[in-house]
């Protein structure tokens, strides 16, 4: 009688080993629409796609919420809706705090402050500011400012959604990969 090999579990690769990663998650076409307005300068529009799409993401608890508020209040701040623009940064800084994702939230505030400041809205930066201050003194997570390593340079815009892609807002997988923050497909340094 023959041995049996012992049962070996096939594996699937869900992306190459080298190059660039194969989108992996199906990007809704609101998503997709909402960035080709914004890229037109269409910020209106944008902003009120965006604004539903973190409503949904808000309702099913999923990790680009916040990340499209914000994305709604830049378009709004574009559009010259300081208020409404102010509001969502704020609904999403708080979505971030709730999840104690402290790294996010220090990273993308940083973005949207400057954002602030080139439109000369000191006021509305430095208040921004006060506020996730005072949220991350509640917490005990230590943000460390210091050592950065060097990373690739990453595309303007994820290949998936055609959402821009800023390198101070990304979370790094590896030393060559990204997250989209907005439809989770794996993006690689170039």
């Amino acid at each position: 009688m023959r041995a049996r090999r012992p049962f070996r579990p096939l594996i699937v690769r869900t992306r190459p080993r080298f190059g660039p990663p194969v989108p992996s998650r199906q990007v809704p076409p609101l998503l997709k629409k909402a960035n080709v307005l914004f890229e037109q300068g269409k910020y209106k529009d944008a902003a009120h796609l965006f604004e539903e799409l973190a409503e949904k993401a808000t309702a099913r608890n999923l990790p680009p919420a916040p990340h499209l508020y914000v994305r709604s209040g830049r378009a709004y701040l574009l559009d010259g809706n300081i208020n409404t623009a102010v509001s969502l940064f704020i609904k999403g800084f708080s979505i971030f705090a709730s999840q104690k994702r402290w790294g996010e939230l220090q990273r993308v505030c940083n973005r949207v402050i400057e954002d602030l400041r080139q439109q000369k809205r000191d006021k509305e930066a430095n208040d921004l500011q006060a506020w996730v201050k005072n949220h991350m003194a509640e917490s005990e997570a230590s943000i460390s400012e210091g050592f950065e390593k060097k990373r690739p340079p990453l595309p303007l815009k994820c290949d998936s959604c055609g959402a821009a892609i800023h390198p101070d807002e990304v979370e790094w997988i590896d030393d060559n990969t990204i997250e989209c923050n907005y439809c989770g497909n794996m993006i690689r340094g170039e």
